[in-house]
Parts: C-alpha cells; sequence; structure tokens
C-alpha cells in the first residue's frame, strides 16, 4: 500500500477484512480522511473499497455517526451509550445536534464577549463542543489573557 503524504494511519484487522484509517495531505496542503476496506476472496484475491472524506465535513459526518450508533444495539456499543448517558448527565446537549438557531444564537453571544464557561451553561454543553462548533463556523477564538 502506498504511503505517500500519510500523516496518521490506524490499521484494524478482522476475519476476512482489513481496515485502514488514513489522515492525507493534498498537494495544495489540505488534510482529508481515507478509509478504506480490503476484503480477502475466497480465490486468494482481495476486493478493495475506499471512501475520501474531505476536512471540511467530518465535523458534521463524525456528529451523525456518533448519533447513528447509538440506534446500534450490540453489547459492544453499549459502553459508547454509556458513554454518552454519562456525558448528557453533565452537559443534556452533549452528542445532540446543533441547530441553526443554536449556531445563530452561539456566534451572536461569543462575539458579544460572553465567555465560553457562560456558553455552556447556556448551550448545555461541553468546552470541547463549544470551541469546535465555533471553529467549525469559521469564528476565530479570542486571545486569552
Amino acid at each position: 500500500m502506498e504511503k505517500k503524504n500519510i500523516l496518521h494511519t490506524e490499521q484494524i484487522n478482522l476475519k476476512n477484512r482489513t481496515y485502514f484509517l488514513d489522515i492525507k495531505v493534498s498537494e495544495a496542503g489540505k488534510q482529508f480522511l481515507t478509509l478504506t476496506q480490503v476484503e480477502d476472496q475466497e480465490d486468494g484475491s482481495s476486493n478493495r473499497q475506499r471512501l475520501v472524506l474531505f476536512e471540511e465535513d467530518l465535523l458534521r459526518l463524525s456528529e451523525r455517526l456518533v448519533r447513528t450508533l447509538l440506534y446500534f444495539h450490540p453489547s459492544d456499543l453499549m459502553a459508547d451509550k454509556a458513554y454518552v448517558d454519562q456525558e448528557r448527565a453533565n452537559h443534556a446537549n452533549a452528542f445532540r445536534r446543533w441547530t441553526r438557531a443554536d449556531e445563530n444564537l452561539l456566534a451572536e453571544l461569543y462575539q458579544q464577549g460572553h465567555e465560553i464557561p457562560e456558553l455552556m451553561e447556556h448551550f448545555k454543553r461541553n468546552e470541547r463542543a463549544i470551541i469546535k462548533r465555533l471553529e467549525m463556523m469559521g469564528i476565530a477564538m479570542k486571545a486569552s489573557a
């Protein structure tokens, strides 16, 4: 497998499938994620499928993936549900979708000078969720004193 422009890789080996998660950088300097599945066939050959996810799409895709996984019930995913439940005990909106109205209000409050702890309380989300949403919306974080 070609290792050109790979910044990080993870490999998951299963029965007859291997998954590769590679963070790469394009010639233009933009990062992207490739998900590759290599499935071994009975005849000794392999079937390869690849999905490319662009940097600007990853936040929204990852939010939806987490939400979707909550609908699975296999025992190995129950720990993830327990984690989400634990986070929601502290931040009621953890892992919930941001509405456009909430995004607009977040931008407005932040630009008015409200601090991250105030925003966390108002939106019932953790610090990372507030900061990541501001970054995703293209709002530069104020330098801390």
